[in-house]
């Protein structure tokens, strides 16, 4: 790509980029590629949030120069995102969240935050996570509430799918809880074609495939700032 963009005259830049550090409840790391034409080198968005202070000064040191006044924003939480939901979300026509059996609820008053499937009873782990080969190492664990979450991907309205069992509640993760971590903001509908309600499956593509919006913001601006517009 970089051989054929250039040839045209696009200068490129490419770069892993964190959903936190924009602003995004979750960390969500995701490689990006930037092409200006007549542009050596474009420039991405410098970071608006950080881990911790120990982030924020190992980012400066790469400046000559600080600004004196220049301070740190820490990570949003996933206690942050659900905090801002409205109490009558659950009447939206794009409320999904999934059924789970008694015996899946019973398996996850054993997970604390943090915790996966790792700490239950082998008694009440199903055959496919007692033999060890088991490869997911967030499979059916519960939120954090005081950190960003895992990335969002399609499926994190299941609990077998990554660490996306609730941080309070023995449930899922409903539709809007998903698009409140995924940084949609909070008047956006989800809609599904000829269906006056969402399905879990729609939901899950539109909000898990999404470029989180403050950090495709975040790119924009940088971009439209390069063009000079």
């Amino acid at each position: 790509m970089l051989d054929q963009f250039s040839g045209m005259g696009f200068g490129l830049s490419y770069n892993i980029l964190n959903a936190a550090d924009y602003g995004v409840p979750q960390r969500r790391e995701r490689f990006f590629l930037m092409g200006i034409r007549n542009v050596e080198m474009p420039a991405f968005p410098f970071p608006t949030h950080f881990k911790d202070e120990k982030a924020w000064n190992g980012f400066n040191k790469n400046f000559d120069e600080v600004p004196s006044d220049s301070r740190y924003t820490d990570w949003l939480t996933v206690k942050d995102a659900l905090n801002k939901i409205p109490q009558d979300y659950r009447d939206r026509k794009d409320y999904v969240l999934m059924n789970c059996s008694a015996k899946v609820v019973h398996r996850m008053t054993f997970i604390e935050q943090g915790k996966n499937f790792k700490v239950l009873p082998p008694e009440l782990l199903p055959d496919c996570w007692k033999s060890g080969k088991h490869q997911g190492q967030d499979t059916f664990g519960r939120l954090v509430a005081d950190l960003p979450s895992v990335t969002i991907r399609t499926a994190a309205y299941n609990p077998a799918k990554g660490m996306y069992i609730h941080p309070f509640e023995n449930r899922g993760l409903d539709s809007i809880e998903m698009a409140a971590l995924q940084d949609f903001p909070l008047d956006w509908r989800f809609k599904c074609a000829n269906r006056d309600n969402i399905t879990l499956v729609s939901a899950g593509k539109q909000i898990g495939n999404a470029v989180p919006p403050s950090l495709a913001k975040a790119i924009g601006l940088a971009l439209r700032m390069q063009l000079g517009v």
